[in-house]
């Protein structure tokens, strides 16, 4: 049986892992060139409040390191119990490493106090300018996301960016795609 999920994701790691480490930092410190006026932006529309709260993750090496992004104020990462995924309050420091996934994750203490962020930035592997995301195949971002109140915004490098990618009922679109080059709202480029 054809999956195009696991081809689109194979294609799109081989593009980003294929980047060099220099270019990755270069257009890295663009997107957060974008991402800066967007979160001002979002702030002096009463969106997000000064002391907003975000959800981040630990990235992998295919990831926009958004860790790195020096205007967060108070940060949370995401824990896993079961199928369910939560965020709490820590520093990147506090992360512990976890295999519960097969996989090495970054994750908070189960004791770290529970938040809802404000602004989440949602992880993934492929992005369409409407916002549309396909992740690592989980479904904890998207279930997570069915519920969530607050703004969605993920970081991409362009190689990331698609025409069209295989959507189902339950896959959660973001509000903003920001990229080296630009800030996409559900499709509109959008000037900061």
């Amino acid at each position: 049986m054809i999956n195009p999920k696991r081809d689109i994701r194979r294609d799109l790691k081989s593009k980003i892992l294929s980047l060099s480490s220099n270019d990755k930092e270069a257009k890295q410190q663009k997107i957060f060139s974008l991402l800066s006026p967007l979160i001002h932006s979002l702030t002096f529309q009463g969106l997000l409040s000064n002391e907003f709260s975000v959800g981040l993750f630990a990235p992998l090496s295919d990831e926009v390191n958004c860790i790195d992004f020096k205007e967060w104020k108070v940060i949370s990462f995401p824990s896993f119990e079961k199928e369910e995924m939560t965020f709490k309050r820590c520093s990147f420091q506090e992360l512990k490493e976890s295999t519960e996934f097969g996989v090495n994750l970054l994750c908070p203490s189960n004791d770290a106090l529970d938040i809802s962020p404000d602004l989440l930035i949602v992880p993934g592997l492929g992005f369409t300018k409407n916002g549309e995301r396909l992740g690592r195949g989980k479904g904890f971002y998207d279930r997570y996301l069915a519920n969530y109140k607050g703004i969605t915004i993920s970081l991409v490098f362009e190689e990331q960016l698609l025409e069209a990618l295989p959507v189902e009922e339950h896959d959660i679109a973001v509000d903003y795609v920001v990229s080296e080059k630009s800030v996409w709202k559900q499709g509109n480029a959008i000037e900061l």
